[in-house]
């Protein structure tokens, strides 16, 4: 068995409360990295046929990364808190891939300024998404391993040198691709939310709105036809783990969120574009608890010794005080933000 022993020093506090943050954590993490997935190439498409549309797009993606990738930390960080026995022999199996994260994200979020700063917009863009579709390959090829211990003497055997590994396995299967073209689909759905979103605000152009309508529900059903295809397949799995019921409910999201995207195609309005984005947001909710539950059930059957519970109190208390103070900075950048996303005007970059 190559699954190393839980670590003796255990958990601060009870799973449940670890897990309930780690779900929350990727909730917030998936709202923006749904945006930045494909509102990025979307973008640098729609450069020239829908000029508007692609300005508002490049113009938000500096945001959606900054916040994204900070919420993304926090799952991760509670994931090697929850079980580090299986997210680190994973992470040294593909150390190199794992590793390789960190440059293209940054030379990511380098050309997401570019391009909202009008710098060769598509060429940046481009370059963004192509490097962005690696991390997301890599971080569901890492995490999927990760509850994957039986793949790990593939991995090890493929790489192993005098009992040391190379680092340079990718775990790829049609788990992985399957789970990367859900989040495809969704992040259509994301785009087609904050063109509603974006086109009702005030003092948006005629011209913006004209642009921004008839792609709504075209981005919202094809993410649903994508989300729904790569998610049949991908419950018809022989060892898929998830319960159906998860399964129906994040179809559900999607499907009554396509329909709200084309209620707004058939009548703009703001309360029209409102309930698209609540929709799309309760569509990723949804998406987001089921992959939590699925991938800890799978760990769970891996690695199924209850874990030692220290219950530090005073540790948590201090984690929810920094929590709250920083929600409350967080609540004034959004505002800040808000406040000029809605006096910015819809225009093309030179």
């Amino acid at each position: 068995m190559l699954i190393p022993p839980q670590d003796p020093i255990g958990l601060p506090v009870a799973p449940a409360i670890l897990v309930a943050l780690k779900v929350f954590g990727f909730f917030l993490h998936a709202l923006c990295m749904t945006l930045w997935l494909a509102g990025m190439p979307i973008a640098a498409a729609l450069q020239r046929s829908r000029p508007r549309v692609a300005a508002r797009l490049f113009r938000a993606m500096p945001f959606a990364f900054a916040f994204g990738i900070n919420a993304g930390i926090v799952p991760l960080l509670f994931l090697q808190a929850l079980r580090p026995e299986l997210f680190f022999p994973a992470t040294i199996l593909q150390a190199w891939p794992w590793l390789l994260v960190i440059p293209l994200v940054l030379a990511a979020y380098t050309a997401a300024y570019l391009a909202a700063f009008g710098v060769r917009p598509a060429a940046a863009a481009g370059t963004a998404s192509v490097l962005l579709v690696g991390v997301g390959i890599v971080f569901s090829s890492t995490l999927t391993l990760a509850a994957s211990p039986g793949q790990w003497p593939v991995a090890l055997a493929a790489q192993a040198d005098a009992g040391a590994v190379r680092g340079l396995f990718l775990h790829l299967d049609a788990q992985v691709l399957l789970r990367f073209g859900m989040a495809a689909g969704l992040a259509l759905g994301t785009v087609a939310a904050f063109l509603a979103l974006d086109a009702q605000g005030r003092d948006r152009e005629e011209a913006l709105r004209a642009e921004a309508r008839p792609l709504v529900p075209a981005f919202a059903l094809a993410g649903l036809a994508l989300f729904g295809g790569c998610g049949l397949a991908y419950a018809a799995r022989p060892t898929a783990a998830l319960p159906a019921a998860w399964g129906v409910l994040a179809g559900a999201g999607a499907l009554l969120a396509a329909l709200a995207a084309m209620a707004y195609a058939w009548k703009p309005s703001r309360g029209a574009a409102l309930a698209l984005g609540a929709l799309q947001a309760a569509s990723i909710a949804l998406s987001a608890v089921a992959r939590q539950v699925e991938q800890g059930l799978a760990m769970a059957e891996a690695a199924p010794a209850a874990p030692i519970v220290r219950n530090e109190w005073e540790s948590l208390a201090l984690f929810l005080a920094v929590f709250a103070a920083g929600s409350v900075v967080l609540a004034w950048m959004g505002r800040v933000i808000a406040r000029a996303w809605r006096t910015d005007p819809a225009k093309p970059p030179a």
